[in-house]
């Protein structure tokens, strides 16, 4: 993967290791899924003045209400619901929350630079395959830089 012409559209989505991403120099926002605890969500906000109940109560109010959501501005850290990457089957709605995430982002957000972290520590198969069809259909055309965590590399 990476950026290469097919069929006249450039390929937004590169995958870096955690550890190469931390290289960039960019400000990225991230997009995660709605876990507390040991989880990109809190390695992401980490940096930022969070407490941590208003974490939990956060990732506990995406899940309840099974939409994305996001601490912007307090942190350029949003996410979906958990079970997008944590249930069998929950990839069949990571596409519709990735979109209500990418509509917040051009109409209030304005982050040019995305970093994708859906880890569990590995991404699903079917994951990859959403994001892999989201990144054909140039989904990403708002952003000048997209990265997706892949420490499988």
């Amino acid at each position: 993967m990476g950026e290469c012409q097919n069929d006249k559209k450039v390929m937004k989505i590169k995958r870096l290791s955690n550890h190469e991403y931390r290289k960039l120099r960019e400000d990225f926002h991230c997009l995660t899924y709605a876990e507390e605890g040991f989880a990109p969500l809190n390695q992401f906000t980490k940096s930022y003045e969070i407490d941590q109940q208003a974490l939990k109560v956060f990732a506990e109010t995406v899940n309840t209400r099974d939409e994305a959501g996001s601490l912007y501005p307090k942190a350029p850290v949003s996410c979906i619901p958990r079970k997008c990457v944590r249930e069998i089957f929950g990839y069949r709605d990571l596409k519709k929350h990735i979109q209500a995430f990418l509509d917040a982002n051009k109409k209030s957000i304005g982050s040019k630079h995305l970093v994708i972290d859906f880890g569990i520590p590995r991404l699903h198969r079917n994951v990859w395959q959403v994001l892999d069809d989201m990144d054909h259909e140039n989904i990403f055309e708002d952003f000048d830089q997209v990265v997706v965590i892949d420490n499988d590399q």
